[in-house]
């Protein structure tokens, strides 16, 4: 019995750092890829040669980024959740994957945006707000693992 235990405990704990590491590591890649964005928004509006045009161009891109990073969250997690138990870790799974994508955000601002906004609550609870509301990648990727895990039981 106590063998079982920690064999659960164990690959308990897989789940857990997958959970909790690879959203962290889509907010820091999408942190990343906003703040290269900006930067060659910058760089293109500074040597005024292209007008608006640059800014379409940099929107289209942004879109892009937006739509690459929503697909690849949605199949990330699809095949996370076809090995894993959700059924039974299902509430420590939610806490940790919303943790992973929280954590994320703060990091990624910080890293991003302290030269901007200073740290203050406002800009914690700011990231919680665009976390669960405005992002949805929370969502997104909890939708992903329940279809992997329904198709897996199917």
């Amino acid at each position: 019995m106590k063998r079982i235990y920690l064999s659960y405990c164990r690959k308990m704990r897989k789940e857990a750092v997958l959970m909790f590491l690879v959203p962290l590591s889509f907010c820091l890649l999408q942190g990343l890829a906003w703040h290269m964005l900006s930067t060659y928004k910058l760089y293109l509006w500074m040597i005024g040669k292209y007008g608006a045009r640059a800014f379409m161009f940099i929107n289209n891109l942004a879109l892009a980024v937006n739509l690459i990073v929503i697909v690849a969250i949605i199949l990330t997690f699809y095949l996370i959740g076809k090995k894993i138990d959700f059924k039974e870790n299902m509430l420590s799974l939610i806490l940790l994957l919303f943790l992973g994508f929280y954590i994320g955000d703060v990091i990624a601002n910080l890293m991003y945006l302290l030269t901007e906004f200073p740290l203050t609550v406002d800009l914690v609870l700011s990231t919680l707000i665009n976390t669960l509301l405005s992002e949805r990648k929370f969502f997104i990727a909890f939708t992903g693992m329940a279809i992997g895990y329904i198709k897996s039981k199917l």
